[in-house]
């Protein structure tokens, strides 16, 4: 993957890893505890209150390695604080350094005109690992063990850092440009594996059966607003509008989204 594609269905990327069932109210419950990072609200650029990171140092003589955590939402919501401590301390109690990542959200970008809108959060978190890179002198950090980890808009990203081209500019006058933006590896989970737009629709299309199959309606019906959100010309073939079940999810969710 030598550039980021165009992608014009960024909305539907939350969609993906849900599969299934309806919406149900959740209890409320007590936030999960979080301990006080070694470096707190880090800021790694300059256009947005966004680009931040939180870091855990491992005690160590040596340098330790880092995994990076990259919060989901469909790169429209989340923060560097979903990671708690349940998801910290296992890497903290073997040596293991921690860092979680803020990033632009699709939104900011289309405002900043960011070109596809989905090279701001990309870029963000390849900025923060060369940002910490840049650092690992001061922070004790193994800068050749570097992974990333997240679920589902993190997840693609972290997959995205791993196998993109390095964005490492020797010749900046950037001391933070001239890192290596590249991983060691990536682990993930519900990653959305491509960013074509055409996949994407028929992903979401798939999904909105599927839902709709399993009595999910509702679900089944917020997947086609996604999609008309998405693409204004997001169609079903003939036999697929007609039929008893998702036909009509399909009309309603135009109607909502098209006003027609």
């Amino acid at each position: 993957m030598n550039r980021v594609p165009l992608v014009l269905l960024v909305l539907l990327a939350s969609s993906l890893g849900v599969w299934g069932q309806e919406t149900k109210p959740k209890a409320e419950r007590k936030e999960a505890p979080r301990q006080m990072p070694t470096v707190a609200d880090f800021k790694y650029a300059d256009d947005s209150d966004r680009q931040v990171f939180d870091l855990w140092l491992a005690k160590s003589d040596q340098p330790t390695p880092l995994v990076v955590f990259i919060h989901g939402g469909g790169w429209m919501n989340g923060d560097k604080a979903n990671y708690r401590d349940r998801d910290i301390q296992p890497f903290l109690d073997r040596g293991i350094s921690v860092a979680s990542v803020s990033y632009r959200f699709i939104l900011q970008a289309m405002d900043q005109g960011v070109v596809p809108p989905v090279k701001a959060p990309l870029h963000d978190a390849a900025r923060a690992i060369q940002t910490i890179r840049s650092k690992s002198a001061e922070w004790n950090i193994d800068k050749m063990r570097i992974a990333a980890t997240g679920s589902s808009a993190g997840a693609c990203t972290s997959l995205w850092l791993a196998f993109h081209d390095d964005l490492a500019d020797p010749k900046s006058g950037d001391m933070v440009a001239r890192e290596s933006s590249r991983l060691t590896a990536a682990a993930v989970i519900g990653a959305q594996t491509s960013l074509d737009p055409a996949q994407l629709l028929r992903a979401l299309k798939v999904l909105a059966f599927s839902q709709c199959s399993s009595g999910a309606t509702t679900a089944c019906r917020q997947s086609f607003e996604k999609a008309f959100r998405a693409d204004p010309n997001f169609e079903l073939l003939p036999a697929e509008r007609g039929h008893p079940v998702w036909g009509p999810q399909f009309d309603r969710a135009r109607r909502t989204v098209l006003g027609r």
